[in-house]
């Protein structure tokens, strides 16, 4: 806390910062002699403001403080000299005290004062009676003078720092001190000041420290990526923010081209490190800090690099002329191979005070290149600029790449590496030699990448992490194996639910029959064949599709015994739609099996044979044919590199620069393969020797020493040299044509849209050469446009078989070396094909159709294959890499993480699996099915859905990623979470009232089950109300609703398992409370409502349950409820099978023309029970509890209890279906006009069975305890009423049937059995 104190003083108080090369001036009360006086100084020429340009060879002055009396004359002067002739720094400081000047020098050396900071300081020690003047720097280092005084009197004084300043001659000062005898020029200081103003001591020793920091920075990359330049002055300037004081370092990876003339020299500009920012000419002292440049003489055949640094004697600017700096090193390294440049390597140019290092090392080649430059003086406080590629005005001859470009202030540790790796080749993600230690990345030694582990993402920062968005939770869970028998293991098909393997499931780098892949499901039933193979492309990522051939693999198949056999030669057929379809011998699906044979097949005996065909073997050319015939060559692999000679092979073009080589007869010129391909009959190969057609721009060939030399003159010809060594034009421009032998290089006034023509033997001009967009006639030697001959065509030529269009070029070569002229028929002889060589609006070439088709998309590498295009290199950004891409038809779509090749799944099995999921542009490339595993130990394939899920190696488990929310209500978010880990469950929980709801299922394919869970509780503030929908499961926990307006709704198109549990309903709230469409499952679990008044409200109603769906309910509990024209549960729906209500209790509750449940069903089979049920303390007016409609199944009631109610015109119980009644209790209750357990039916497989009613107590009027009326005449049912007990019944006559006073009205029974433990009382 004191340093902070101090530190504070010192910058406040003590020490005031002048701006750089600006005079400060103060006026001061010196009447302390604790107090020092001074100036602290750094000399910093590059790092002033102002740049300060002087001489060589000269002394020069620096002012840097005076002062002088308020009332008297100059008492104090301090200037620096940089003394040329005595190579030293010199600070003079002059100080007149007691009528004398006291002189002082302080000398330090050239190389330890630049870019330092010195303190200068004048005190008393009053004590001593001593004058001090003292200086102080580096770390603690002190120089001190020392005075004896009599008295300290000096009061008000005026202190100056900085600026320039003038002392002139006093006369009565020239004999005493050295500045009255002459006068004296100090320049104004280049560096920085601080003016020490009143500074105590302690604040003089805090000054140590804080003039002896060294600022650091981290260090600044510059360029992650990669830089590629071409050649001449392209570069890239980089401008550093940070101002560097002693140290600076710069790092990256270079190559340069790789193919180059050994016959030209090169320079290639590779980094110049500029000191001097303002300079644009580098015509000054520290615009070369460091020049690095690679150099090639062709004489000596040498490769070199060269560095060149300045290092200053004195710390001065100088500028300079014509390249020629006074402080410029320079220093050549000899390299041996080539390679070592035009591969990646790594470079660190460092300059520690006094020294400079270069390293170059090349870990491909394991090679190594070190140097260490002593005494080198370069300036501080710079900012610096960095230069790579060269500047403006260097020209480079060979193109260059840099990457992974770091800048550094201080000796911070390198970064050699692309951020995912540990060590490295090169600056790329795809060099790495090994991964970094725990930073959750795996080395891949294919494609040397060190992606993140899988299901973890590469974050902002360049971490691998796995959890992907903070509002969600990832979790990772054991996958409960479930029987499926739609869907076996991948690389298995199904049938008749059971599972068989698919033919040739897959093979390393290699998917065979995607078909049974991609429809396991219904593979054997559509088509049963396997057309198609997919394969890696060499070493990328990229994967090729190739048709199978039938002559080697089997494409059709047949499912017959169990067994999958192959039908050889052979495709499914309808006998009726297609034609050559024939009964076979096979039982395919068990049935009558129609086949039809393929090509060189035939139908035989009920299968297919191949046609036996006798081939005649056929001698393939030698190598580097690209099309062969007849033992000749027609296609070279290279035009330039090898031509077709006289036996019709293709032959090396062996003489350096030429561009196309022939052969000729050197007996007879006119033998020669330029219009003559064919071998003459009877010639004699030593007769002939290769020559150069046509040499390489600024070369011609020459016939003395069969060679292509550097042209020497330039008569706007192109020219040969023949045997006596005379230059021979033969293609000129029309206005310098010497003969009519020679080619016209501007046919354009001559031919229209012709750039080059020549005359032929009936001396009319033919063009030889149109311009862009037309193509030669071979007919008349016109040009026609392209437009007139194609579709979406920007560029045509005419060609023969062989593609030597570059033969018509060398036309006027050949007239002129042979003195003949040729006429159309032989000029354009087998020219008969015009080739389309450029397409437009976007349009590639098909070579093989010669058509423009529509171009690949996100590729980078598109190519013709079997027919069709395919992308060799999809397009992928940086960021992308640890990505797979797939393609078909030339279309490149990314693989969903992590797979490594995928195919698109067709819709109908992209809604078996997630029938919500729209599909739309964006959304199908989610919607791809993975073919190929990432790695069997870490992942599997989901065969339900097709996407990549985690594999648990340890435990042999598959696995699954789950994530829940933790937000209280739903927010937009990003979901690629979800895409990355194939998320199939999502757990969204509520607890409070939701705006807005994502519609996750219809958004993201992976996702099997999203799960609503209601955790609320609404009786602070507001209403609670929710609205969902297309969710798969609904959950309402521990939840209280009392407030007015509080209600749940829940919409699914294809069904929603719903579960309450721990529900309280209180108070009065909405009419509609909850509300359930399309629902599955239902179940509650502990349903409180207390203190609810109901009026002409539902509270819970369930709309279309799909098939087979069932509904449990348990533990309801009803008390001080009030329910006018309302019902609490309402079922509409007859398509669910399961009925369970278990533990209702309704206690002091009324119920006005209401229903406690209503279910609305017709004639399903439902299995409906219903346990536990008791109403006590309540009443019912005009009202029912249960109305069971009709169903085919029986009913089951079982622990019934009515305990002191009031019934008035009401049923408990109302039911069409077989009833089983069993332990029933009616107690203290009175029932007016009333039945209390109602029984309709129309079946005689009904029945209706009571066992041990109990009835005490029972005030009825008019009421029937059971009633069972028939809807249907003559239709009779059992009922069945057994150890049943009747004690104190009223019953009160009344107006009406006398049917209304029996305990029992059974009509149209057929047989009634009242068992004889039933007791009357």
């Amino acid at each position: 806390m004191l340093f902070i104190f101090h530190l504070l003083q010192i910058c406040i108080s003590s020490f005031s910062y002048i701006n750089d090369q600006t005079r400060y001036s103060v006026d001061s009360e010196w009447d302390n002699p604790f107090y020092s006086y001074g100036v602290v100084s750094k000399l910093c020429p590059l790092g002033a403001k102002y740049y300060m340009y002087e001489s060589m060879n000269t002394d020069i002055y620096y002012f840097l403080s005076s002062a002088k009396l308020l009332e008297g004359g100059l008492f104090y002067l301090h200037y620096v000299e940089l003394s040329n002739s005595r190579e030293k720094i010199i600070h003079h400081l002059y100080y007149y005290q007691e009528n004398q000047w006291l002189s002082n020098e302080f000398i330090f050396n050239l190389e330890e004062y630049e870019g330092l900071w010195y303190q200068q300081y004048i005190n008393y020690d009053v004590n001593s009676k001593l004058l001090n003047l003292e200086m102080r720097w580096g770390d603690h280092k002190k120089s001190l003078k020392s005075y004896s005084f009599q008295e300290f009197k000096y009061s008000n004084i005026n202190f100056v720092i900085g600026g320039s300043y003038q002392v002139l001659c006093h006369y009565q000062l020239q004999v005493v001190h050295p500045i009255t005898k002459y006068m004296l020029n100090l320049k104004t200081f280049p560096g920085q000041l601080l003016a020490a103003v009143s500074v105590y001591e302690r604040d003089r020793e805090d000054a140590w420290d804080i003039f002896s920091e060294i600022k650091c920075s981290d260090n600044t990359v510059l360029l992650l990526g990669q830089l590629d330049m071409k050649e001449f002055n392209q570069h890239q300037i980089y401008m550093i923010e940070n101002q560097n004081q002693k140290y600076y370092k710069v790092t990256f990876w270079a190559k340069i081209q790789n193919d180059f003339d050994p016959e030209v020299d090169h320079k290639i500009h590779v980094l110049r490190i500029v000191a001097n920012r303002f300079t644009t000419d580098f015509q000054a002292t520290g615009s070369n800090s460091f020049i690095l440049s690679y150099m090639y003489y062709s004489e000596q055949k040498q490769w070199m690099i060269r560095i060149q640094y300045y290092s200053y004697v004195l710390p001065i600017i100088v500028q300079f002329t014509n390249n020629n700096d006074p402080f410029q090193k320079e220093d050549l390294i000899f390299v041996q191979n080539h390679s070592l440049l035009s591969t990646w390597h790594f470079i660190q140019v460092e300059y520690d005070p006094d020294t400079l290092n270069f390293h170059l090392i090349n870990k491909k080649q394991d090679k190594k290149i070190e140097k260490r430059y002593t005494n080198v003086n370069q300036f501080s406080n710079i900012y610096y600029r960095l230069f790579f590629g060269g500047s403006r005005e260097d020209f480079s001859t060979l193109g260059r790449s840099f990457g992974l470009i770091l800048f550094y202030d201080c000796n911070n540790e390198n970064i050699q590496c692309h951020y995912s790796c540990q060590t490295c080749i090169g600056p790329s993600q795809n060099q790495c030699l090994s991964c970094p230690e725990q930073k959750n990345r795996i080395y891949n030694e294919v494609e040397q990448t060190c992606r993140c582990k899988v299901w973890y993402s590469e974050k902002s920062d360049f971490t691998c992490q796995f959890v992907t968005q903070n509002q969600v939770t990832v979790s990772l869970i054991d996958e409960q194996e479930e029987q499926d028998q739609e869907f076996c293991k991948f690389g298995e098909f199904s049938f008749d639910q059971m599972c068989f393997q698919c033919p040739s499931a897959s093979q390393h780098n290699q998917v065979i029959c995607a078909e049974c892949l991609m429809r396991p499901i219904d593979w054997v039933l559509k088509s049963t064949n396997c057309k198609n193979t997919y394969y890696l492309f060499e070493s990328s990522n990229n994967f090729l599709k190739k048709r199978n051939d039938p002559e080697i693999t089997n494409i059709q198949f047949l499912f017959e015994n169990e067994q999958l056999i192959p039908c050889k030669g052979c495709l499914l057929c309808n006998q009726f739609q297609d034609q050559d379809c024939y009964l076979s011998n096979y039982k395919h699906l068990n049935q009558q099996t129609y086949i039809k044979c393929i090509d060189n097949y035939m139908f035989e005996n009920g299968e297919c044979f191949q046609i036996r065909v006798l081939k005649i073997k056929n001698t393939a050319c030698q190598n580097n044919c690209k099309y062969c015939n007849e033992e000749l060559c027609y296609v070279c692999s290279s035009q330039t590199q090898y031509f077709i000679n006289s036996k019709g092979q293709c032959q090396q073009c062996s003489i350096l620069h030429c561009k196309y080589c022939f052969q000729y007869n050197q007996y007879n010129i006119k033998e020669n393969s330029i219009l003559n391909d064919a071998q003459n009959e009877g010639q004699v190969n030593d007769d002939y020797v290769i020559g150069c057609a046509l040499c390489q721009q600024g070369y011609s060939f020459s016939f003395k020493t069969n060679l292509c030399i550097k042209n020497k003159i330039d008569n706007n010809c192109l020219y040969y040299i023949d045997s006596d060594g005379d230059t021979i034009c033969y293609a000129t421009q029309f206005e310098l044509l010497e003969n009519k032998f020679q080619q016209i290089t501007n046919c354009q006034d001559k031919i229209p849209n012709c750039e080059q023509c020549i005359y032929n033997l009936f001396d009319l001009m033919v063009c030889l050469q149109c311009k862009v967009g037309y193509y030669n006639n071979n007919l008349n030697g016109l040009c026609i446009s392209c437009n007139e001959k194609f579709e979406n065509v920007q560029e045509c030529e005419l060609n023969n078989k062989m593609l030597q269009r570059y033969k018509l070029e060398t036309i006027g070569y050949l007239q002129q070396l042979t003195q003949d002229f040729y006429g159309l028929s032989q000029l354009f002889r087998n020219y008969d094909q015009v080739l389309i060589t450029q397409c437009s609006n976007n349009l590639v070439l098909d070579i093989q159709s010669n058509k423009c088709i529509s171009p690949c998309s996100n590729c980078d590498i598109c190519e013709q294959i079997d027919g069709e295009q395919q992308c060799l290199k999809c397009t992928t950004t940086s960021d992308e890499y640890i990505d797979f891409y797939s393609q078909i038809s030339g279309r490149c779509y990314q693989c969903p993480y992590p797979c490594r090749f995928c195919l698109p799944l067709d819709s109908d099995l992209v809604h078996k699996y997630n029938p919500y999921f729209l599909l739309n542009s964006t959304s199908i490339k989610q919607t791809h099915k993975c073919l190929l595993n990432f790695n069997n130990n870490l992942t599997y394939i989901d065969q339900r859905s097709g996407l990549i899920q985690p594999y648990n190696n340890e435990t042999k488990l598959k696995q699954k990623f789950i994530s829940n929310s933790q937000q209280k209500s739903s927010s937009i978010f990003d979901g690629n979470f979800i895409l990355q880990k194939s998320i199939s469950n999502y757990y969204y929980i509520i607890e409070n009232m939701i705006p807005h709801q994502e519609n996750l299922l219809n958004d993201y394919y992976a996702l099997k089950n999203y799960t609503a869970t209601i955790i609320v509780e609404a009786d602070m503030t507001g209403q609670g109300f929710v609205e969902l929908f297309n969710i798969t499961n609904f959950h309402i926990f521990n939840s209280l609703y009392k407030l007015k307006g509080s209600h749940i709704a829940v919409t699914t198109v294809y069904g929603v398992d719903v579960i309450v549990q721990n529900l309280t309903i209180r108070n009065e709230i909405a009419k509609n409370f909850l509300t359930i469409n399309f629902s599955s499952d239902f179940q509650i679990s502990v349903l409180s409502v207390k203190n609810v008044y109901l009026y002409e409200s539902t509270i819970i109603t369930i709309n279309n349950f799909v098939k087979n769906a069932s509904i449990q309910m348990n533990d309801l509990q009803f008390k001080n409820c009030t329910f006018q024209d309302s019902q609490f549960f309402y079922f509409a729906s007859d398509k669910f099978n399961k009925i369970l209500i278990k533990s209702v209790k309704i206690q002091n509750c009324t119920f006005r023309n209401s229903l406690f449940i209503n279910q609305l069903l017709q004639n399903r089979n439902q299995q409906y029970v219903i346990e536990e049920f008791l109403i006590e303390d309540s009443f019912l007016d005009n009202s029912s509890i249960f109305f069971i409609s009709k169903s085919q199944d029986m009913v089951l009631i079982r622990s019934v209890k009515l305990l002191n109610t009031f019934l008035n015109n009401s049923t408990i119980i109302s039911t069409f279906s077989s009833v089983n009644l069993e332990t029933v209790q009616i107690v203290d209750t009175i029932a007016i006009k009333s039945r209390i357990f109602y029984h309709q039916f129309e079946s005689t497989q009904t029945f209706f069975l009571v066992n041990q009613l109990q009835c005490q107590n029972l005030q009825l009027n008019g009421t029937n305890i059971l009633q069972l009326i028939s809807l249907t005449q003559n239709i009779n049912i059992d009922v069945i009423i057994k150890y049943s007990k009747f004690e104190k019944i009223d019953q009160i006559y009344s107006k009406g049937k006398i049917s209304d006073n029996f305990f029992f009205y059974i009509q149209s029974a057929t047989y009634m059995q009242i068992i004889s433990q039933s007791k009357m009382m």
